[in-house]
């Protein structure tokens, strides 16, 4: 759940005003198109004041364009925790928010940093190809998962920035 919700009308002094005002952000929800300040030039924002909580992109625009968004944010370092494409339908906003509260309390502790160097906690999971059209399977796709000593697992780019700031990617990157 949320404990509080901001919302910023100003363009990009006000937005800029409440990340300095609120502290500690888990989660910015943000739409590529707004007046006088559109979401690219927030993530920008983002990315210069070194934020890192979770960006959701809600948006009208295309599905490429969507996507295109999505790769910026990753590569400003920004911690993407969704995409919902407008009309939002009931439900999506509180499902974004329960996943992005998860993968905050999933964050790894900094002891357990170490091990992911070594590769001991990294593994392969491999995801079919299925085609839409027939429902046959024509390949897979290899992804790396942390396995962590409860037995879930994550995504090495949820770490990635701490692992780097640790000197830990080593072979890895």
């Amino acid at each position: 759940g949320c404990e509080a919700v901001a919302l910023a009308t100003g363009g990009e002094a006000d937005f800029r005003q409440q990340l300095a005002d609120a502290g500690s952000i888990d989660l910015v929800i943000l739409d590529l198109n707004m007046p006088d300040f559109d979401g690219l030039a927030a993530m920008r924002v983002l990315r210069d004041a070194g934020f890192t909580g979770q960006v959701a992109i809600a948006s009208g625009e295309s599905a490429a364009v969507l996507r295109s968004a999505s790769q910026l944010a990753r590569l400003f370092g920004l911690r993407l925790a969704g995409v919902i494409s407008k009309p939002i339908r009931a439900g999506e906003i509180e499902a974004l928010i329960a996943r992005a509260s998860a993968a905050q309390s999933a964050q790894v502790a900094p002891e357990e940093l170490a091990a992911f160097s070594a590769f001991k906690h990294i593994v392969p999971v491999f995801q079919p190809k299925i085609n839409a059209a027939t429902g046959e399977v024509f390949g897979a796709e290899a992804l790396m998962r942390v396995v962590l000593e409860d037995g879930s697992a994550q995504s090495p780019l949820d770490h990635i920035d701490r692992l780097t700031a640790a000197g830990e990617l080593g072979e890895a990157s």
